[in-house]
């Protein structure tokens, strides 16, 4: 009888568990014939899309008069700063400062060597092609859908404009940015360096059309959900983007009181006063370019290395510094934009702890008043100055690593760079002036400190002038003597 009862019980269990087995099978079936709806549903809605944006490019596009670059100053630099021959006598009662006694240096994060090729593969590309590249000495394989190199033809019209969206949009697009996303990602690219790495690959897909090019970036920061848009003269394509941040000396045109700036991720400087564009834009894509820096791109480390020395009050320092040659090469044609990007922007982990800690057992133990004079002579004296026109032909504001690297400086690079170090060794507010033709800087000190200063938030901040040679804290340059600068917020955060 007992074992008749198991029997039953046995036969009841395998019953119940063909039956979940059953249900189960039918539930992923059914979960899959959802999945497959959906994913058509989505194909669809994709579709359509770009077929109604496809038709709206076929449309009416309008002449639209560009306006000249923006320009931040239009005072001229001087040519020769002024140079203090005789300073003030000490005060013979100083007021009781603050010693600079911890000085906490960034964790040094050695070079890592990316890998680059462990990335997402396409797996719905059957006849891709593979380009490899090489983007700030890193070695890059994309595999793209052959789909993807189309031809604009011959003539510059919205007509062919249109073919040639309708042309990528029905290639594998959607592999071949997962793979420039996850290369975003891994080499840290903000907004401007994804831009030049989509530039890269156009250059090598379409070697010959830079208008091509063009049309290619543009269609793919759409889809990557970018604000874009494609203006056409005569025979030539532009891209135009715009952006959270104002780009200076770049022509630009306005549509509902939104700039689009002609942009060249080649850094190649574009001159054209109309051109043909629409007004619309393509479902999705509203994100606008955004030039701030929150870190510095993860290149392979090209270490070079610079000597630079001072003097202060007869004794000589000298330094030897660091920096990676790849990121001042990513910043070489940096669009000129708002100081306080410059100012707020990290330096790369080898740039900043040589810097650091050279300067750290200089400034250790000293008064922050003494500590303060110290770093203005190094950036005053450690660098010979010349104009941005001088040495680049252009204005181009320098981040603090450039300034580093290049031969000369003028005054908004020497102020960028004093401003980082007195954040970074000295633990004290900065904030940038901005003088018609000038830049300088103020610092609040912990006691009060005599000398020329500006109040900022009901706090007093003392001038500090990194181009006044040879001037000590409190010394106002003569040239600006009786003017009243805008003050330049700085982050507090420091990096």
């Amino acid at each position: 009888m007992e074992a008749k009862h198991k029997t039953l019980i046995r036969l009841i269990f395998f019953i119940l568990m063909v039956f979940f087995a059953l249900s189960k099978s039918n539930a992923q079936e059914e979960y899959e014939k959802w999945l497959n709806k959906q994913h058509e549903s989505f194909q669809e809605f994709k579709d359509k899309r770009d077929k109604d944006f496809t038709d709206f490019l076929k449309q009416e596009w309008r002449k639209m008069q560009l306006f000249e670059g923006l320009k931040r100053d239009e005072k001229p630099k001087p040519i020769k700063m002024p140079v203090v021959d005789k300073l003030p006598p000490l005060d013979p009662k100083p007021p009781k400062i603050r010693i600079i006694k911890d000085i906490p240096l960034p964790e040094y994060v050695p070079p890592i060597e990316l890998d680059l090729e462990d990335k997402p593969e396409p797996v719905d590309i059957e006849r891709g092609k593979t380009l490899n590249l090489i983007f700030f000495d890193e070695s890059l394989k994309v595999i793209y859908d052959e789909g993807l190199r189309a031809s604009l033809g011959n003539q510059i019209n919205k007509q062919g404009i249109s073919a040639f969206w309708a042309a990528l949009s029905h290639a594998k697009y959607e592999d071949f940015l997962t793979q420039t996303r996850y290369f975003k990602s891994q080499m840290k690219l903000n907004d401007w360096g994804y831009g030049m790495l989509l530039n890269k690959i156009a250059a090598n897909i379409y070697p010959s059309s830079q208008n091509e090019r063009h049309l290619f970036v543009w269609f793919m920061l759409l889809k990557s959900g970018y604000e874009a848009k494609i203006g056409y003269k005569e025979h030539q394509i532009y891209l135009l983007l715009p952006s959270e941040n104002i780009i200076y000396s770049v022509p630009y045109f306005n549509i509902e009181d939104k700039r689009y700036y002609i942009v060249a991720f080649d850094g190649k400087a574009v001159r054209v006063g109309t051109l043909f564009t629409y007004d619309g834009s393509y479902p999705g894509a509203d994100k606008p370019l955004v030039l701030r820096i929150d870190s510095v791109p993860n290149f392979k480390n090209i270490a070079t290395k610079k000597k630079l020395k001072f003097n202060y009050r007869g004794k000589n320092y000298n330094l030897s510094l660091k920096f990676n040659k790849n990121v001042i090469n990513f910043f070489e044609y940096y669009p000129q934009t708002n100081l306080e990007i410059y100012f707020d922007a990290p330096i790369s982990s080898d740039a900043s702890y040589s810097l650091l800690s050279a300067l750290k057992p200089i400034v250790k133990g000293k008064a922050e008043t003494e500590a303060v004079n110290m770093l203005l002579r190094f950036v005053q004296t450690a660098f010979d100055y010349k104009t941005d026109q001088d040495q680049f032909g252009r204005e181009k504001y320098l981040f603090a690593e450039e300034t580093l690297s290049y031969p000369y400086s003028d005054c908004e690079d020497r102020s960028i760079l004093f401003a980082y170090l007195v954040r970074n060794l000295l633990s004290l507010k900065v904030i940038g002036l901005d003088y018609p033709g000038h830049i300088a800087t103020a610092v609040h000190f912990t006691n009060d400190i005599k000398g020329d200063y500006v109040m900022y938030k009901n706090k007093k901040y003392i001038i500090c002038d990194p181009t006044y040679i040879n001037a000590n804290l409190g010394m106002r340059m003569p040239e600006v003597k009786n003017a009243t600068p805008e003050v330049i917020r700085i982050s507090l955060s420091m990096r």
